[in-house]
């Protein structure tokens, strides 16, 4: 099994050989001057890219909804970004 580092390398490699770009700063853009065909196929290939690594994408039925949350350790401790289940 691919620690998330290796998981991300992997996805990311999978998306340019199929011929879709990111910029330097990990990002995929869509944009309106593309078409629907072309969304449709980076949604594939992203979902491809996904499988290759033992993810799957959920359908919005499929995820339970989740709440992010800002948490501190403790009196004086850090706050850090929580997911919480609903």
């Amino acid at each position: 099994m691919l620690g998330g580092r290796e998981q991300v390398v992997s996805i990311n490699l999978a998306l340019e050989n199929d011929g879709d770009y990111q910029t330097f700063t990990g990002l995929f853009l869509l944009s309106t001057s593309i078409s629907a065909q072309e969304v449709d196929g980076f949604l594939l290939a992203l979902q491809r890219a996904l499988q290759n690594v033992g993810l799957r994408v959920l359908t919005r039925e499929q995820r339970r909804p989740t709440w992010e949350v800002l948490r501190r350790d403790g009196p004086g401790g850090k706050c850090r970004l929580t997911s919480i289940d609903c």
